[in-house]
């Protein structure tokens, strides 16, 4: 969700991920991550990849997904509601032991503590937990790039692997 340019959906394209769906509220950003898809050979297919039009307040209607992948979401404490309802949407209502795998990754950049606290706070209200992965995350040190200045400092970046909560 927010595919921004498409990088993430290249790559997954080129580990062979099962199928890739790309989406973003904004569709001149759909439609430019469907051009960096195709000029990196990651051609559209109704079962493996596409890019498409979502608004959060409208839900998502297509098939399961075994992961979502979010990066820089929480630009705006008002979107929190709308993006917790769709994370809750989109996670299947199966237990984290049934199926640990079937998560979301949310990276977001640092910009205001409390907007952070409201999204995690507002997780758990819906019924799933966040987990601040950050610190895993960091350890690997063997991940670098060139020309991103927003990772030349890691701490800017926090990631949460969101699930449903563990029944009692």
């Amino acid at each position: 969700i927010g595919c921004g340019a498409g990088v993430v959906g290249v790559c997954l394209g080129r580990v062979g991920a099962k199928s890739v769906t790309c989406t973003d509220g904004d569709m001149r950003t759909v439609e430019n991550c469907r051009r960096n898809m195709v000029a990196n050979n990651i051609l559209p297919d109704e079962d493996r990849s596409s890019c498409q039009q979502l608004f959060w307040e409208e839900g998502w209607n297509g098939d399961q997904p075994d992961v979502v992948l979010g990066a820089d979401l929480l630009y705006d404490p008002e979107v929190i509601p709308v993006l917790v309802r769709l994370l809750s949407s989109l996670l299947p209502q199966l237990q984290p032991d049934e199926d640990p795998y079937c998560c979301a990754y949310i990276a977001t950049t640092l910009r205001n503590q409390s907007t952070v606290d409201s999204f995690v706070c507002a997780v758990y209200g819906a019924g799933l937990c966040a987990e601040d992965c950050t610190e895993e995350m960091q350890r690997e040190r063997d991940i670098s790039f060139q020309d991103c200045a927003i990772l030349a400092n890691r701490d800017s970046v926090k990631v949460h692997r969101i699930q449903r909560q563990a029944s009692k």
